[in-house]
């Protein structure tokens, strides 16, 4: 599993969660104790690699800030899932009048931010860490951060679980920049945004000492949802723009018609004809204008 899997499945579970929401039914015993067991090992397993890192010494401090930089994105990205889904479950509690989940998903989310709080602690309290390495690590923490509040606030639109968010005001901000845009519109620029969440979280491996655990609680949410966009393998079934940059399909035979035309049709014409038409061209475009590409630097950590 990669951290950008992780990341599609935080969108994921903030598209589909109200499935779960409103079933009418609490989350089975069977989904919160798998999910609970592999959450703990994982958090096992991060201790274990602090220790390991903190047993290295000071001696080679490059190797020691690469290694917790390295964690500390693997923790961000967990984090945004966690949040994500600790909304549902416990907006799930709400609806079933019941105290059920949601005590399970504040006690793994409080394990989650443990880990994020000891790893900022040694990067920051380190001697003569590179500052470059810092820059990197702080502006991942802030694209993390406010991915995370515009997927609750996606989620809030029904049901206000801004609590879960980073930061609750600016979750419910967004969540009322979607209340005032038409279904179609909103389904469009939703679309584009889980194209740049992809762009904003780096494509690479965790840790392979909590591969296994990761992959657990993937498989506790993925059973969890009614109508999973997972499939019985824990592979992920994105929606075709989400695919975009793989290269086993081309862009154009993926991307539905519908939608090039509904892309096309936000350009206006002489920009849409100088891209050439085709989806690939005119997503670029659009994230280049939406400034989602991970090349800008957006101080407010969107990319």
């Amino acid at each position: 599993m990669t951290l950008r899997q992780l990341a599609e499945m935080s969108a994921i579970v903030a598209l589909h969660g109200e499935s779960v929401i409103r079933c009418g039914t609490p989350v089975s015993d069977r989904c919160l104790g798998t999910y609970f067991r592999h959450a703990r090992d994982r958090h096992r397993s991060w201790r274990s690699i602090l220790a390991t890192i903190s047993e290295t010494g000071q001696d080679d401090i490059d190797e020691v800030t690469a290694r917790l930089k390295s964690l500390l994105a693997e923790v961000l990205a967990t984090e945004m899932l966690t949040r994500v889904w600790s909304a549902v479950l416990s907006a799930s509690d709400m609806h079933c009048q019941v105290v059920h989940s949601d005590p399970i998903a504040r006690h793994v989310l409080v394990g989650v931010l443990e880990t994020r709080s000891q790893l900022l602690s040694q990067l920051l309290n380190g001697s003569c860490r590179p500052i470059g390495t810092l820059v990197q690590a702080d502006l991942l923490r802030r694209k993390c951060d406010r991915w995370t509040d515009l997927l609750i606030g996606e989620l809030s639109l029904r049901d206000d679980v801004s609590r879960f968010a980073v930061n609750p005001a600016r979750a419910r901000e967004f969540c009322e920049q979607s209340c005032g845009s038409p279904y179609s519109e909103r389904q469009v620029t939703w679309t584009l945004l889980s194209a740049g969440l992809c762009q904003a979280v780096p494509d690479t491996p965790v840790d392979p000492r909590t591969a296994a655990a990761h992959a657990g609680v993937a498989e506790a949410i993925r059973s969890t949802l009614p109508d999973s966009p997972l499939n019985r393998y824990g592979a992920f079934q994105l929606p075709a723009v989400w695919r975009l940059q793989s290269p086993l399909r081309p862009a154009d035979d993926i991307m539905p018609r519908a939608v090039s035309a509904r892309l096309k049709s936000t350009l206006p014409s002489s920009e849409a004809n100088d891209t050439g038409g085709t989806p690939r061209d005119l997503l670029a475009e659009l994230l280049r204008r939406l400034q989602l590409s991970d090349d800008v630097d957006d101080r407010d950590g969107l990319v």
